[in-house]
């Protein structure tokens, strides 16, 4: 009745499978940690033992055992590049061309790095201003502002201020102040960077204050006032693109009137 019996043949029911004792040996459970009756091969797994993890090509380093998979943590790729050198050449990227123009671009052309070693590194392009303007702020203060502090500081250390001012504004980096330039860019949107310029200036003014008060205590806050404006006026003129005649016009109007705040009488 089934002329096809022994090419397909039919499976039994449940009901006649062979009794356990006549099944295959190897079919036959051994107990957790036991080899099987035909050998080793069909040893048994404990369950209460780990499964052993083995690697399987193609998966990215991952490890497969018992179906559980795991990955491998790759070990990160060394930086190429000196962290220190690289906010050195930002910096003079980010004052020659502003906040806005200084895309991730324009730092990878610049720079000569990846976008993705620029935010491995740094975090973010704003990230990347804000520790570049810090260094620029720290510069500054060091060789600019921080003479003035002497104890023994006078009229002669308020002029050596004002020649490296002009210095700084028109023949490093880029024209103007790096800072005063981005206030300038950003306007009022930006209320950390007001906070940077406010505290820029009152430290130009406090420095030069503690100067002039060793001359004259009651005038010494309204100079302190106009060296502040004579400063932020050349920058402004700088980034305006005055010539260095001019700029340099402006500063020795400002030297000429310290030196006569030093003359007796």
């Amino acid at each position: 009745s089934y002329p096809f019996r022994r090419l397909y043949p039919i499976p039994s029911s449940p009901s006649r499978r062979p009794p356990p004792d006549r099944r295959d040996r190897h079919q036959i459970a051994a107990k957790p940690g036991t080899k099987s009756p035909i050998g080793a091969r069909h040893q048994t797994p404990d369950p209460c033992q780990a499964p052993k993890s083995r690697f399987v090509p193609g998966t990215g380093g991952r490890r497969y055992g018992g179906g559980m998979a795991t990955t491998q943590r790759a070990v990160g790729r060394p930086r190429s590049f000196d962290e220190n050198e690289m906010l050195d050449r930002a910096l003079d990227v980010f004052w020659q061309r502003g906040a806005a123009a200084t895309t991730t671009r324009v730092l990878e052309a610049e720079l000569g790095v990846t976008q993705s070693s620029l935010y491995n590194a740094f975090g973010s392009k704003q990230a990347l201003l804000d520790r570049a303007l810090d260094r620029y702020v720290d510069r500054m203060e060091a060789s600019v502002v921080a003479p003035l502090d002497a104890p023994e500081a006078g009229i002669a250390d308020l002029l050596a201020f004002v020649d490296a001012m002009m210095t700084w504004i028109s023949k490093t980096g880029g024209p103007g102040c790096m800072l005063l330039n981005l206030l300038a860019e950003h306007g009022t949107a930006d209320a950390a960077l007001v906070e940077r310029a406010r505290v820029y200036r009152d430290r130009i003014r406090s420095a030069c204050r503690s100067v002039l008060e060793r001359l004259d205590r009651e005038a010494a806050p309204g100079r302190a006032d106009l060296i502040v404006s004579a400063v932020l006026g050349i920058n402004i003129a700088a980034r305006g693109g005055a010539p260095a005649s001019e700029l340099e016009n402006m500063g020795d109007a400002l030297r000429g009137q310290i030196t006569a705040w030093g003359s007796p009488g």
